[in-house]
């Protein structure tokens, strides 16, 4: 009867080790996933603002005025009937 009680014991006890087991891994496994997903939405976020950002940089190189702009500064240009000025660079390296 005495080997009856322990087998018995140590069934309950190798039962109730692999019950805190399993909820100790799901929890670790849980809290993983809920970084994952709060490092998602950051990611998320943090692209979208760069999207905006550069989809304003799009509307705004198409504008007149930018490419206006970007052909004097570039491109050395300049509208009909205006005077280049040529910076002299005295600077001797």
């Amino acid at each position: 009867m005495k080997r009856r009680l322990n087998l018995k014991n140590l069934v309950i006890t190798v039962v109730l080790i692999s019950v805190v087991y399993t909820l100790v891994n799901q929890q670790i496994t849980m809290h993983r996933i809920k970084n994952d997903i709060n490092n998602a939405k950051a990611e998320t976020k943090k692209l979208n603002k760069e999207n905006s950002k550069l989809e304003e940089d799009l509307e705004m190189s198409q504008s007149d005025a930018y490419i206006e702009t970007m052909a004097r500064e570039k491109g050395n240009l300049v509208k009909k009937d205006e005077i280049p000025v040529i910076e002299k660079n005295n600077n001797k390296n």
